[in-house]
């Protein structure tokens, strides 16, 4: 086994440790065995940097080829869901037109049955409209083109109890009697027609034309019919004055006549201009 040597002064070697010495001194065998195991490690490092840089070539073109599959993979979902999403928008688009002819059709359909009820309007109000005219000659009302055909047959006082809270006991109630008008109008309507038929337009004319010339103001809701209501209004002075209201009524097909009446009931007395009061026999 070799061994560390220093130069002595007598120009020969010494022996010395590692720290202080110059040369390493080795037989000729142990220097070749050193070289081989050089060489050996050479080829040792050289192989394994082959086996190395074939490894990551393999690892590389393992990567490439994944990849590659799992694009050409994602690609073909990629087109199943494409031709999915071309499938469902035809069938979407399909739809849509069997919506909108089925629409166009159902639109033609509406247009001739609105047409149909335009035309069978018309001829109900042309049919309402002579009835009225008719009536009205009948009862010697003029001018009986333009006159809406009520008449007011009769109003009186009446007595009407109303049931009301006990303001002492919230679960009793108590009875008191209010000083009320009742009044019969005679409608232009023959008295063979059926209520629902005629009793949407008598209650449009009368809100709409006849009530406000005989100081009704106000008109109980439908639902309401029947409960005893008072109306009031304010003046600019401040000053508080109760206002007539129907809060009830009534009507009654006059077979004797052959015209509908209406019963109402209001909080205070009616006017009743010339117009409403039946004519005079001559």
């Amino acid at each position: 086994m070799g061994y560390f040597v220093r130069k002595s002064i007598t120009g020969g070697f010494r022996k010395t440790d590692r720290e202080d010495a110059e040369y390493f001194v080795q037989t000729i065998d142990e220097h070749e065995e050193d070289i081989r195991k050089i060489r050996q490690a050479e080829a040792d490092r050289e192989r394994a940097s082959s086996d190395l840089e074939d490894e990551i070539s393999r690892i590389r073109l393992e990567f490439l080829n994944n990849q590659i599959a799992e694009s050409e993979y994602a690609e073909k979902e990629f087109r199943k869901k494409m031709e999915k999403s071309r499938q469902q928008e035809e069938k979407l688009h399909s739809e849509i037109d069997r919506i909108k002819s089925a629409a166009s059709v159902q639109n033609e359909r509406y247009k001739r049955l609105e047409a149909d009820y335009q035309r069978v309007l018309s001829l109900k109000k042309n049919l309402e409209r002579i009835a009225r005219e008719r009536s009205n000659a009948d009862r010697s009302i003029t001018p009986k083109k333009t006159h809406h055909g009520f008449l007011v047959l009769s109003t009186s006082q009446y007595q009407e109890k109303v049931q009301e809270q006990d303001p002492d006991n919230e679960w009793s109630v108590i009875t008191s009697v209010k000083p009320v008008w009742k009044t019969v109008m005679q409608t232009p309507y023959d008295a063979s027609l059926l209520l629902n038929e005629i009793e949407p337009e008598i209650r449009h004319i009368l809100c709409e034309e006849v009530f406000s010339g005989m100081g009704v103001r106000y008109v109980q809701a439908s639902d309401r019919n029947g409960e005893y209501k008072q109306w009031e209004e304010t003046a600019e002075d401040g000053s508080v004055c109760e206002i007539c209201g129907v809060y009830k009524w009534f009507y009654k097909s006059n077979f004797r006549i052959g015209l509908w009446e209406l019963e109402m009931y209001h909080t205070m007395p009616i006017f009743v201009p010339e117009e409403l009061r039946p004519p005079r026999k001559q």
